[in-house]
């Protein structure tokens, strides 16, 4: 079974560390790459063309919201999970008009991701 591959886009080190360190428990999960701003990720994730990209909505300079649209017009197969510390604001809705399958609170990420992995990723 092919490997689920995974690029996280966060600017917290601690987040990034945590993902990470989750990721090499699963044998199904392969991280790639994480990228602590919008700008970089958009230069590299074409390239890499991951099945999966983990956002975090509110980065510094460019937001996860506009990266994914970039993205998404570049890469049509890739899919995105986003994540917030947010409940209900209109931050989360404006990310209704997007391809984004998930949109996750940060404080459930570590608890639901293989559940939400398998649900993005078809095998």
């Amino acid at each position: 079974m092919a490997k689920i591959k995974v690029v996280i886009v966060e600017y917290l080190e601690e987040v990034v560390e945590g993902l990470s360190i989750f990721m090499q428990h699963d044998d199904t999960i392969q991280l790639m790459a994480a990228y602590r701003n919008a700008e970089a990720a958009l230069l590299e994730i074409p390239l890499l063309s991951p099945d999966i990209v983990i956002m975090y909505i509110n980065l510094p300079g460019m937001s996860g919201i506009e990266c994914v649209r970039q993205l998404s017009r570049q890469k049509p197969d890739i899919q995105f999970m986003m994540f917030t510390v947010y409940e209900n604001s209109r931050v989360t809705q404006s990310i209704s008009p997007l391809r984004s399958h998930r949109t996750v609170r940060e404080s459930l990420l570590s608890h639901r991701l293989p559940r939400l992995f398998r649900g993005l990723f078809l095998f």
